[in-house]
């Protein structure tokens, strides 16, 4: 078996078969062009490749491999992204997947990359055989402050847009600095992002949520990502100085509580701001709401799951930093 980037009428078989668990709600029609304009996207272009292996000539085991530059407290590394690993039902229960798995590390190491980063859906056993390692995979909750309750002016939140970018691109670089690790996101990288979650939203017969954009001034500025649905505020990421970042999270309590949302929720990276303790008393010391809206709970998640495996030793430190630093939008 071995691995090539793919032809498009090999990509076209895969997606005959991936269409039923991965279109979240497209049709077959919207499915192929979303998987064609982001092959087209500008980012696509010199970070993104579809790959495929044979086996007797056909396509038995596929994914998609991506060229991210990670920074690990301003020091750049490059990182070889794995996603949408899968095995042609014809082939599946034959080692397929394993060998893909094996082709695309020796890729990456014959390549110079410093290590593989991928996003399990399936759980962590079947990677770990391959050296991969967990990076976290909490998921944090606490309860909305009652509606009586108000620690700062209301927001208006408003949907996000690629013309967004500019405004936020330069809090979010600034802020990866001090982080221990995370994901470089160049302005066209945003837009390939942004891009992808519009096309979805606009073609998917599913309730896709809006991701909406809150701003702050305070020293230095940053803004909050974030998405409603139901009872439930989703907090995508939180990114600036500590003193914006307090803000926002104070500004997110005050909307939930008006809005009548009962609890918010969010990937465990929104858990560093709220060490040490996991309490808002640790990030809001004059915050004193009702008792339950003090309560931080977490729970493991079942999809997403960041696992990494390490060429350059220097990033096996990586998997000993708790929480997980890895912001929602990167899930690749």
């Amino acid at each position: 078996m071995t691995i090539a980037r793919a032809e498009w009428h090999e990509i076209l078989g895969v997606l005959h078969e991936t269409h039923r668990i991965w279109s979240v709600g497209m049709n077959r029609s919207d499915y192929q062009r979303f998987l064609e304009l982001q092959l087209a996207h500008a980012w696509s272009r010199r970070h993104y490749r579809y790959m495929v292996s044979k086996r007797a000539g056909q396509v038995a085991s596929s994914c998609k491999l991506y060229d991210l530059g990670m920074t690990s407290r301003g020091e750049r590394f490059r990182v070889a992204g794995v996603g949408a690993v899968f095995t042609q039902e014809k082939f599946r229960g034959t080692g397929c997947a394993g060998d893909l798995i094996d082709d695309v590390i020796e890729l990456a190491e014959a390549e110079g990359y410093d290590g593989l980063l991928l996003y399990t859906e399936i759980g962590t056993e079947f990677y770990a055989q391959f050296g991969f390692e967990e990076l976290g995979s909490c998921d944090v909750t606490l309860s909305a402050p009652p509606e009586s309750v108000t620690v700062t002016p209301l927001m208006v939140p408003r949907q996000l847009t690629i013309e967004d970018v500019p405004l936020i691109a330069p809090h979010h670089t600034r802020w990866l600095r001090k982080q221990p690790y995370g994901i470089v996101r160049s302005l066209s990288y945003w837009h390939y992002k942004l891009s992808k979650e519009s096309f979805i939203r606009r073609h998917s017969s599913l309730p896709w949520p809006t991701i909406e954009l809150v701003l702050s001034e305070q020293s230095g500025g940053g803004y909050m990502l974030m998405e409603q649905g139901d009872s439930t505020l989703r907090l995508i990421e939180i990114v600036g100085g500590e003193e914006a970042r307090i803000d926002l999270w104070r500004q997110g309590l005050s909307y939930a509580g008006a809005q009548g949302i009962t609890r918010l929720r969010g990937w465990e990276a929104l858990a560093r701001d709220l060490a040490p303790g996991y309490s808002l008393n640790s990030l809001l010391p004059d915050y004193h709401a009702h008792d339950r809206s003090q309560q931080i709970h977490s729970f493991d998640r079942e999809w997403g799951e960041p696992m990494l495996l390490a060429i350059n030793d220097r990033l096996s430190a990586w998997t000993n930093e708790f929480p997980c630093p890895l912001l929602e939008l990167d899930h690749c």
